[in-house]
């Protein structure tokens, strides 16, 4: 399984990173990098990307980059807004199919059809 040892607002911070790691026989990932690399927009929403390694190399990986230079803290791989409202929107049947910016587009503009709605019909009364 891979944990999260470090975390960055872009893949480009990572990949010297992951070189070194892996020069040093350590098998690692960059989550969210393709996401990211389409629409670097979406970085502060979905927490940035993050470098993730096995379980059994965390130690030695956090040795390498304190080594480096690169600030290490007890990065956490909670659960951001944005998952929590994708998470969400997925539950949705019709919502699953669609791709995740329309997905979101969507739900957002059908949240503000009901508040319209709702306010109107709150009006009349």
């Amino acid at each position: 399984m891979f944990v999260t040892v470090y975390r960055a607002t872009y893949t480009t911070e990572l990949i010297i990173v992951k070189g070194r790691l892996e020069a040093e026989g350590i098998s690692c990932i960059i989550s969210d990098e393709n996401t990211l690399n389409s629409n670097p927009m979406y970085s502060n929403a979905i927490g940035g990307a993050r470098l993730k390694v096995k379980e059994e190399d965390l130690l030695k990986a956090q040795e390498i980059l304190i080594d480096l230079g690169y600030p290490i803290k007890a990065i956490e791989d909670k659960e951001t807004w944005f998952d929590r409202v994708n998470t969400l929107i997925c539950k949705i049947p019709i919502f699953k199919k669609i791709e995740l910016e329309k997905r979101l587009f969507l739900f957002f503009i059908l949240l503000i059809l009901i508040v319209f709605i709702l306010t109107y019909f709150y009006n009349i009364q």
